[in-house]
């Protein structure tokens, strides 16, 4: 059990800074500061292009080590390092906030953010 809490950690370790994280043509909305997530739809063809330009340096899809773990299989798990539930709303906020090594991205909306998490709940 210890080993998934290191490899979950891990997850988010180090995720690139890099890579243009501008809102996708037509989403107008500001990132969400407040600590809350709100409720959009993920689409997860956005999401790739997300991970492919921000998250790919230091993670994979399938579950080889880069920098970061790979996120095969990531919303599958049972809990992210601060002990919340694996879930669309505690992993967007993972992303925003960052933790266990790795930094946040508050600069990503929400609709970002939840094309991100859409696209890597496709990676079972």
């Amino acid at each position: 059990m210890a080993a998934l809490g290191v490899g979950v950690s891990v997850f988010v370790a180090g995720c690139g800074t890099g890579g243009n994280t501008a809102a996708p043509a037509g989403n107008t909305s500001n990132a969400n500061t407040s600590g809350t997530t709100t409720a959009v739809t993920g689409d997860a063809q956005q999401g790739l292009k997300l991970f492919q330009q921000d998250c790919s340096m230091c993670h994979s899809t399938g579950t080889n080590r880069v920098v970061g773990p790979g996120l095969k299989g990531i919303m599958s798990k049972s809990q992210l390092p601060n002990g919340q539930p694996v879930n669309n709303d505690n992993v967007q906020n993972w992303i925003r906030t960052g933790g266990g090594g790795m930094p946040g991205f508050p600069q990503l909306t929400d609709q970002q953010r939840a094309d991100l998490v859409a696209y890597l709940s496709t990676l079972s």
